[in-house]
């Protein structure tokens, strides 16, 4: 009983989406979408792929800049 209590409130408290706008769950949730991500690796792998991104289109501006000369 108590132990499906936890696991309810902490799934209430963290994973519920309430929507788009701010709630008073917005704070708790935004520390532990940041902490998870944290853990499983998620940031670096998106910050990563973000600097990926960003140098490929600056090489797409580059060779088209090239092209028009």
């Amino acid at each position: 009983s108590y132990g499906v209590t936890a696991v309810t409130g902490f799934y209430l408290l963290f994973e519920t989406d309430y929507g788009p706008n701010e709630h008073v769950f917005s704070g708790p949730q935004r520390w532990y979408r940041r902490k998870k991500d944290e853990m499983l690796g998620v940031t670096d792998a998106l910050d990563k792929e973000m600097e990926q991104r960003q140098q490929q289109v600056k090489n797409n501006i580059g060779n088209k800049q090239d092209e028009k000369r």
